[in-house]
């Protein structure tokens, strides 16, 4: 989708402006990198269950560079009661993370250990209107989570062999936005 690269000038400008001028920061842009971090999570790195991303730490993501970008799905705080996919961040996804927990997380006053946080410092939640809000914005429509996988089956059809399609599909059949 070309939703991450609408909303990406945004998110660069203001890891720029946490970075040189902190005190300079619109309010409004600390939402905007968060959100824009959130569904980056989502259409760039995998399409998982939105709670994956709620519930990642910044130790995870820490561990994740020692790994090879490997996050463990056992390392996930719902793993065991949603059943999961492990995440693997490659060095541009680790690039746009860092900017985000260098520059942008710290001036949101952390007051939790998650990697996700709110204007108040606390986990931040509702991450399935944050994308659909995104998806909107770049594109002008809104896009419900089934249809986004929809579009991605479809482009899996295109894409892949009938053995990836299969293990992709049986992945996908615990797939949902919560």
């Amino acid at each position: 989708m070309e939703v991450a690269k609408f909303h990406l000038p945004r998110y660069q400008n203001t890891v720029k402006i946490c970075k040189l001028s902190p005190t300079q920061v619109n309010p409004s842009d600390f939402a905007i990198a968060t959100r824009f971090v959130a569904m980056y999570l989502f259409i760039k790195v995998k399409g998982s269950r939105l709670m994956t991303y709620q519930y990642l730490t910044v130790d995870m993501i820490a561990a994740a560079k020692e790994k090879g970008g490997f996050i463990d799905q056992k390392t996930i705080k719902t793993a065991g009661k949603y059943r999961f996919d492990s995440l693997i961040l490659t060095d541009v996804n680790m690039q746009v993370l860092n900017g985000y927990i260098s520059y942008v997380r710290p001036l949101l006053k952390p007051q939790c250990d998650f990697f996700l946080v709110n204007r108040n410092g606390g986990q931040h939640g509702k991450l399935g209107e944050i994308m659909s809000k995104l998806v909107f914005d770049a594109i002008g429509k809104y896009t419900h989570p089934t249809r986004y996988r929809q579009i991605v089956e479809t482009q899996d059809l295109n894409q892949l062999t009938s053995k990836e399609q299969g293990i992709l599909s049986e992945g996908q059949k615990q797939f949902c936005f919560c």
